[in-house]
């Protein structure tokens, strides 16, 4: 996975026009094999980009493939006003953009509501698609809500937008805890409230079934197992009914991938594609933790995932050794069983704060664990949190790192500079200090 943080610049749009006169916008990064991402809606290039996790895994994908994204009609920085919308049109612009970039061979990535998209089109073009990947996607959208959940939504894009975006961003990731306000802020960027009804209208109304058993691509179809906007059954079905399809579920409740765990989506690419997304530094055996090299355990929502694992890759390339949980325990390992082993033995415990941290139980139960058996503890928050009064008692002695009032150069000389405080007090003392450190001045932790 890519480590370049937010230092990357944002890409250039392009624009071309499809074969109705309609503006569509798109943008390309990386080389190499080519890539499609088809996102569906609702979308905006810019809005996306600015999202550490989607800007993180574009990157991780730049790495190896050129990668082209694009916002459909009706979307963001495409043609908003006056268009029509149809599953047929939508098929037609991406046959449009596949040819105004003279591309002969491609992977072709379908999410969400842009899976009937890319399920028509390989139906259509099986020897331009080699490689086809489903992400949490769909076949009948009738299957997606019953009727009047359906009636409802589609009414409430129209009338009341701003219920609609926060219902819609809490099915896609109940975890997050935006406004009100900043949900229909985005939300607005992305549609229309009348186009965005359209657009849902469209998703309940589509059905291509049918064209499933025509895909002769081999593909690979990955599904959230606790989505609460698309049944993981319809991913199911969907793998059942293409004839060269492998099914593969993702523990996570966050219907965009790239916003869930992205170590696991991107293992279960990378072993579809043979190509090597996933830094084999966040990927470590949890049986590391009985090893006798010193360790520090990071505890972290998977909601945080993109940044906490892009920020552990690089302290492992400057000498820290992180124990990261990414789902990497070993089948018929007792998942709780080995979290409380690396936490008793390990060196310094790193608690990543945020609002979803502060609502998953598995960081609580891992800080008190850390708490009770005295391991030295650095506290890195995310994002301003208003802690409960009991946690912060606990956490009062603590050093904290406040990463969201910081730079990022800044923000990694007072981590590293803390991580060793913290390994000191375990009795550890490194004879050289990590690569980061090396010529730069010791900023001071500040403690909470």
């Amino acid at each position: 996975m890519s480590d370049n943080g937010g230092d990357e610049p944002m890409p250039t749009q392009k624009f071309l026009l499809t074969r109705d006169n309609v503006r569509i916008a798109y943008s390309e990064s990386g080389s190499g094999p080519c890539l499609v991402y088809v996102r569906g809606w609702m979308s905006h290039l810019d809005v996306l980009w600015e999202r550490p996790g989607f800007r993180r895994f574009i990157q991780t994908l730049s790495e190896h493939y050129h990668v082209v994204r694009y916002d459909m009609r009706g979307n963001g920085l495409s043609e908003r006003q006056g268009v029509k919308i149809s599953l047929e049109l939508m098929v037609s612009d991406l046959e449009d953009l596949i040819d105004h970039l003279q591309w002969n061979h491609f992977v072709l990535w379908a999410a969400s509501f842009g899976g009937p998209t890319g399920i028509a089109y390989a139906s259509r073009h099986p020897k331009r698609v080699e490689h086809l990947i489903l992400d949490g996607t769909y076949a009948r959208g009738a299957k997606i809500a019953p009727p009047m959940r359906r009636l409802l939504l589609v009414l409430a894009l129209r009338f009341f937008p701003e219920m609609a975006f926060s219902l819609l961003s809490n099915a896609t990731v109940p975890e997050t805890n935006r406004s009100g306000q900043k949900t229909l802020d985005i939300g607005a960027k992305m549609v229309t409230p009348k186009t965005g009804a359209q657009l849902y209208r469209l998703a309940f109304k589509t059905d291509v079934t049918r064209m499933l058993s025509k895909i002769q691509s081999p593909t690979l179809v990955m599904h959230a197992l606790q989505s609460r906007s698309i049944s993981p059954r319809l991913g199911r079905e969907l793998a059942g009914l293409i004839p060269a399809a492998r099914f593969v579920g993702l523990d996570t409740s966050a219907q965009n991938s790239w916003e869930g765990d992205q170590v696991q989506m991107l293992k279960a690419v990378e072993e579809f594609l043979g190509v090597r997304l996933v830094d084999p530094a966040l990927d470590p055996d949890p049986g590391a933790a009985t090893s006798d090299r010193p360790f520090i355990f990071v505890s972290y929502s998977h909601t945080d995932s993109a940044e906490v694992l892009a920020l552990t890759s690089h302290l492992q390339t400057t000498g820290f050794n992180m124990w990261v949980d990414t789902g990497g325990i070993k089948p018929g390992k007792n998942w709780r069983e080995e979290i409380a082993a690396a936490v008793q033995v390990c060196h310094g415990f790193v608690l990543c704060v945020s609002e979803a941290a502060l609502q998953s139980d598995h960081c609580l139960r891992e800080l008190n664990f850390a708490l009770d058996e005295r391991r030295p503890i650095l506290v890195v928050f995310l994002e301003p949190v208003t802690m409960p009064a009991s946690m912060r008692m606990s956490l009062a002695s603590r050093q904290a790192i406040y990463r969201y009032k910081l730079e990022e150069t800044d923000f990694k000389q007072q981590l590293a500079v803390g991580l060793q405080e913290i390994m000191r007090q375990a009795g550890i003392h490194s004879g050289e200090e990590p690569g980061f450190l090396r010529g730069h001045a010791r900023p001071d932790v500040g403690d909470k």
